[in-house]
């Protein structure tokens, strides 16, 4: 425990780590409360259920469209002109959002905020192993993953209060201040990734990053097991409300204490997920522990009261906190830093797709064979993905030999592709 401790210490020394840090939760805060926001506004005007749906998915969709060029741009450009001017876009659309009800205006600047996120996001991520070295990157993604997880509830809880209280532009307003305030965690960041010095030629498609997967056979193989994952495991979430109230007859409390303790439980696994510090361990470990949520979700089905089911979601959630964080961090440390941007965002792109689909899936799944069937359909084809996905990763891990954990790629002195120093 007391290594533990000293490695998270290790950790918030660096003065740039801090402020990707706060930056990372102040962005999940805000993208929380403005998610509450918009959709309590667009259901009070009754529009309803398909003008929920086309807000959802302009809030999904930029980020599948946009993940080969954003992740171009994020490999080949000053990452403080992406992170300041994606910021300031972000901020304006926000701030739009607040000003105006129209429902047509509100998709239109939805989609521009998601579109600026989209091109923010991979870069926010890939300079986590430029602050503090490949050795905490780590615990730096643990940290990160945490306290996003952490946040989500506290925005979405600020968010409803808001609404409720000051009405849905306040909290709007307030999402704006806080992209602001991003603007200005960029512009305080010493670390930096200049334009590349001969940048690759722009792609909007996904194909350079699939390249370079595929230069990396055993983290391809993690990334196609967890994507058909997400189709499965995400599609509960379009069932869970008819599990919980109408066939375990739980109340409007319960729900909402389901939901917290959940998300408490990924927060905790997160954490405790960086604690695992070399890839070979956190790719068998994501991999058996993908096999031990499609189990757990299966016995959510079967469960015999609200009580057991929030116990084995808690563990459902423990464990997907834990993977998360195993992912990102294989990532950041298997990618040469000069392709990470690219493979970021197609990773979080192809998830969002999935997350879509599965929102799709998960409905028709529960009027086809009802809520307990679901989970039991939805957990048995987990076990077949994540059982397929372990074996495939041994046979790969046992045929490449052995590599050392790719760093940020040296560059030669005089060049504009290096990683500033404090300025």
């Amino acid at each position: 425990m007391k290594q533990i401790l000293h490695t998270y210490v290790a950790a918030f020394s660096h003065r740039d780590a801090v402020i990707l840090l706060a930056a990372g939760a102040l962005s999940t805060v805000g993208d929380a409360m403005a998610l509450v926001a918009l959709t309590l506004r667009t259901h009070d005007t009754q529009a309803g259920p398909y003008a929920v749906a086309g807000l959802l998915v302009c809030f999904a969709l930029p980020l599948v469209l946009t993940m080969g060029i954003a992740g171009s741009v994020a490999d080949r450009a000053d990452s403080r002109t992406v992170l300041v001017t994606g910021s300031l876009v972000q901020a304006a659309a926000a701030g739009g959002l607040a000003l105006t009800t129209d429902y047509a205006a509100t998709l239109v600047l939805v989609a521009l905020l998601q579109t600026a996120f989209a091109f923010t996001s991979p870069l926010w991520t890939s300079l986590l192993p430029l602050v503090a070295g490949d050795e905490l990157a780590g615990v730096l993604v643990s940290l990160r993953q945490g306290l996003r997880t952490a946040s989500t509830p506290v925005g979405a809880a600020a968010g409803g209060l808001l609404v409720q209280h000051q009405g849905a532009s306040a909290a709007l307003a307030i999402d704006a201040a806080s992209f602001l305030a991003l603007t200005v965690a960029a512009l305080l960041l010493r670390t930096r990734r200049r334009r590349a010095a001969q940048p690759d030629r722009l792609s909007a498609s996904p194909g350079p990053a699939l390249r370079i997967l595929r230069g990396h056979p055993t983290t391809g193989i993690l990334v196609a097991a967890v994507l058909p994952f997400i189709l499965t495991l995400e599609s509960v979430n379009a069932v869970e409300v008819y599990l919980l109230r109408d066939v375990l007859h739980a109340n409007a409390a319960d729900y909402g204490w389901a939901e917290a303790a959940a998300g408490v439980s990924a927060t905790v696994g997160a954490l405790l997920a960086g604690t695992v510090t070399t890839s070979s361990r956190r790719a068998r470990l994501l991999l058996g522990t993908l096999v031990l949520v499609a189990a757990t979700q299966a016995g959510q089905g079967l469960a015999i009261s609200v009580g057991v089911f929030v116990v084995l979601g808690c563990v459902v959630g423990g464990l997907l906190g834990a993977t998360n964080t195993w992912l990102i961090a294989v990532l950041l440390a298997e990618i040469p830093d000069r392709e990470r941007g690219r493979v970021l965002a197609a990773v979080e792109g192809a998830a969002r797709a999935c997350t879509v689909a599965a929102l799709a899936l998960g409905g028709t799944l529960n009027l086809l064979v009802g809520p307990r069937t679901a989970y039991l359909v939805v957990g048995a084809a987990g076990l077949a993905i994540s059982t397929t996905g372990a074996i495939a990763h041994h046979r790969a891990t046992r045929a490449t030999p052995a590599t050392p954990a790719a760093g940020p790629t040296p560059v030669s002195p005089g060049t504009n592709d290096e990683v500033a120093q404090p300025e």
